[in-house]
């Protein structure tokens, strides 16, 4: 994880990270029918579909960051679209005050069991508010996120129900763009077949405005366990097929 934290503040004991422009956020929404007497609530049986929705993280002129929508959310089935109102409106999300600083907030700590909010956005003009929001919000679980930011000058949007947020990146694999989850490592990417991977595998990071080989022992297969940040490039033989 030590890449990940590096480029984007991640521990894992903390369940946040931060949010950068080139960014694409992922946004899947999960629906269930209401319970019936006797029923138990949001069970594989009353599972109706999943809405997906991507947005992108955009730097503007003065430095600060904004969520664009990429295209219209998806939904599986297609016949969901009809049968369910979306909670979770694109407007909201595309509206979202602009920010210098932008930090996901997983639901391991921010949510008690009682509570609907599944996870956070919050966002500031200096990345020290996010660290005393992120504390506070921590060490209060039960506090409205919302207001609490606005204590701390900085801005809180929180996703009711069952909602999944992952941020991907933008990387590049054997010469084609791709966005992919971040914490997606190498061999990740990788069909179970992976003969002579390690003799061919190039990887390359991006530091200041150059790129850089990262060097590794090819006897060595723990490099498989690299985590890719946004910008990496990789490239192997294509006798190693990718899995995306």
């Amino acid at each position: 994880t030590d890449s990940l934290f590096n480029y984007y503040g991640y521990l894992a004991d903390h369940s946040g990270l931060n949010l950068k422009p080139g960014m694409r956020l992922k946004v899947e929404h999960a629906y269930f029918r209401p319970a019936e007497e006797g029923e138990e609530e949001h069970t594989a049986k009353l599972f109706l579909g999943v809405s997906t929705a991507y947005f992108n993280l955009q730097l503007t002129s003065d430095g600060r960051i904004r969520f664009r929508q990429n295209g219209t959310a998806k939904y599986t089935p297609p016949s969901l679209v009809h049968g369910v109102h979306d909670e979770i409106s694109d407007l909201a999300i595309s509206s979202i005050p602009q920010e210098r600083y932008f930090r996901l907030l997983f639901k391991t700590y921010l949510v008690p069991q009682k509570h609907t909010r599944s996870t956070a956005i919050i966002g500031a003009t200096k990345s020290s508010q996010l660290d005393e929001l992120d504390k506070e919000l921590r060490a209060h679980l039960a506090e409205d996120c919302k207001n609490t930011a606005a204590i701390y000058g900085a801005v809180c949007f929180g996703f009711e129900g069952f909602v999944t947020l992952t941020p991907q990146v933008k990387v590049e694999l054997n010469g084609k763009t791709k966005f992919i989850d971040s914490g997606t490592r190498i061999k990740d990417l990788l069909s179970p077949s992976q003969a002579g991977v390690l003799k061919s595998l190039k990887i390359q990071r991006q530091f200041l405005n150059s790129y850089y080989d990262v060097q590794f022992d090819p006897a060595d297969p723990n490099v498989l366990s690299l985590a890719l940040v946004a910008r990496d490039r990789v490239t192997w033989s294509n006798s190693a097929r990718a899995l995306h």
